[in-house]
């Protein structure tokens, strides 16, 4: 639930300092399917295998915001569904509302209202729990429709540092929207970005997206990405994308924050 927050003697819109490395997990929902470990052994997607090594069972998938978990939820279900993988859904407690509660005399403006209200910790909390009841129901729904198997788990953090840390340990890792998403019409089609820097993720990355398109019902597009180009450029260039499948390598180097779709990044297999 996006709230407006403010300060005594301070403009409206000032940011907060960026929060410290994501916690350990703080809580866990109940759940249709099993809990499953982090941390799993590197495999290749679709069923194939590395020598030596298990295929994978995990899908991971990163969200702060329940507003946008319909999309990135519907869309790796998909894909989890054709791979034969479990969702692991980690909702991020986003930890800038927390330290903007400890503010003295916060003020917030709810959704709709036109009037200021005292904002505390309790209320930070209290949204929390509502956003993470409403990604367990959309995950039932979802995962029953895809017939997909998930869990759901709770880190405090910022989303891009809590989905950067798990992409290190996952070769296909899914980040929810957490920008607003545009207001203008939409093409009837899906549309799939996929980006290509040349490296051998973005490769595995265009196979990857024909899987999610064929899973998804939408179609690819491949933007070649020159050098000196940024991710927000191209971001700004396609808006309508329903989703973006990203090297790993690059999301490193970019930011990830204002895309306003489900983004995949993508490892190719060791």
């Amino acid at each position: 639930m996006a709230r407006r927050i403010r300060r005594a003697h301070q403009r409206p819109r000032r940011e907060c300092p960026c929060p410290a490395a994501p916690r350990a997990t703080t809580q866990r929902l109940p759940r249709r399917g099993r809990a499953v470990p982090t941390g799993r052994t590197a495999g290749a997607v679709g069923g194939g295998r590395v020598i030596g090594t298990p295929p994978r069972t995990t899908l991971p998938v990163v969200l702060d915001d329940s507003a946008a978990a319909a999309a990135v939820i519907d869309c790796s279900a998909a894909l989890a569904h054709l791979l034969h993988r479990e969702l692991d859904l980690v909702y991020v407690q986003n930890t800038l509302a927390l330290e903007a509660a400890a503010w003295p005399s916060a003020q917030a403006l709810a959704p709709g209202s036109t009037a200021w209200q005292p904002f505390a910790a309790s209320d930070v909390e209290r949204g929390w729990r509502a956003q993470a009841a409403r990604t367990h129901s959309l995950a039932d729904e979802i995962g029953r429709r895809r017939a997909v198997a998930w869990s759901l788990r709770t880190v405090r953090g910022a989303l891009e540092r809590v989905a950067l840390a798990l992409s290190g340990d996952a070769d296909l890792l899914f980040i929810g929207a957490s920008a607003p998403a545009p207001r203008f019409a939409r093409p009837a089609a899906r549309w799939l970005v996929a980006l290509d820097d040349g490296s051998a993720d973005a490769a595995h990355g265009r196979q990857v997206a024909a899987q999610l398109a064929q899973a998804w019902g939408a179609r690819v597009l491949v933007a070649a990405l020159a050098g000196g180009s940024a991710l927000e450029r191209l971001a700004a260039a396609a808006p309508t994308a329903d989703a973006w499948v990203v090297p790993r390598a690059l999301a490193l180097r970019a930011r990830l924050g204002g895309l306003r779709c489900p983004v995949l990044l993508v490892a190719a297999p060791a």
